[in-house]
């Protein structure tokens, strides 16, 4: 049927959507390697139109700076961030409308032009192009203009990279993070079937599980070594479940939130460990996102 629509289709942006419920379609239907080569072929195709991967720098050899002291009474300063296929969203919905701090601003039509939003400031502060001190004052400066302070806000981050845990400990101590992930390959299959709430490329799924792994790695880093305060949330088996996420968030938050309608979190996706049914038409990207899932307590199989 969709096939038949897609024959009959005139407007490209519908053609798109029907190929990728094609892939859908293909996947219910067990037909796996079909429905990775339609996704693959799809986001090939738009790449060009979308925001390019966030290069990161080199790794520094610089240590960490020391974690500045939080000044009483501590503003309440948290950040968000989660990888494409992390499901990132379903935490951000709980907040969305809850708590009159959260902004999600960074990815709608005119988001803060603040250093955090810059991909090249993970490359500045690695060559000292830029301070700490520059990108913290850039996010304050801000804070007005999308009706913000600094005693509260919850920021949705487009992206992450560690060079931002200099900023952290040295200008904002009192903040904390909030990262969401999944199990890798599960990310990497809901990235490609779905797309993320930043429209980042996929080149190839090979390209987009190498640039994954560099991502998981940094937080996996990040955690293993406490390098900042934060909470690593695994949302593998509560990303529709409207209780489960809001005792999440609120944990998270130390503060109580309001339920959330099931109908409000959208539509199941695929379950945990759905990857498994694409270990053989994406055994290549999936065996780059390995070690990283080994990292975050996964297993291999």
């Amino acid at each position: 049927f969709i096939e038949d629509l897609l024959v009959r289709a005139q407007d490209e942006g519908r053609r798109r959507l029907l190929r990728r419920w094609l892939g859908l379609a293909l996947d219910r239907a067990g037909r796996h390697a079909q429905a990775a080569e339609t996704w693959a072929a799809l986001e090939a195709e738009v790449a060009p139109e979308r925001l390019p991967l966030l290069d990161p720098p080199p790794p520094s050899t610089a240590p960490l700076p020391p974690l500045a002291e939080v000044a009483e009474p501590a503003p309440a300063t948290v950040f968000l961030y989660g990888p494409p296929g992390s499901r990132v969203e379903q935490l951000a919905l709980v907040m969305h409308g809850a708590v009159a701090a959260f902004r999600a601003d960074r990815f709608g039509p005119n988001p803060p032009t603040d250093l955090l939003q810059n991909y090249n400031t993970p490359r500045q502060l690695a060559s000292g192009e830029r301070s700490a001190a520059e990108v913290a004052d850039s996010w304050r400066a801000h804070l007005p203009a999308r009706g913000l302070d600094e005693r509260e806000t919850i920021d949705w981050l487009l992206w992450w990279d560690n060079s931002l845990l200099r900023v952290l400990r040295e200008c904002l101590p009192h903040a904390s993070l909030l990262l969401a992930v999944r199990d890798p390959r599960d990310m990497l299959l809901d990235w490609l079937a779905f797309g993320a709430p930043a429209p980042l490329r996929i080149q190839s799924p090979k390209t987009a599980a190498g640039w994954l792994s560099i991502e998981l790695n940094q937080l996996a880093q990040l955690h293993e070594n406490d390098l900042f305060p934060h909470q690593l949330v695994k949302l593998d088996e509560i990303a529709t479940d409207g209780p489960a996420l809001v005792a999440a968030a609120s944990d998270a938050l130390r503060v109580a939130l309001p339920e959330v309608p099931a109908a409000a979190l959208g539509p199941a996706r695929f379950p945990p460990g759905h990857w498994r049914l694409y270990a053989d038409a994406l055994a290549e990207p999936f065996a780059m996102l390995g070690p990283v899932a080994r990292r975050l307590g996964y297993p291999d199989r």
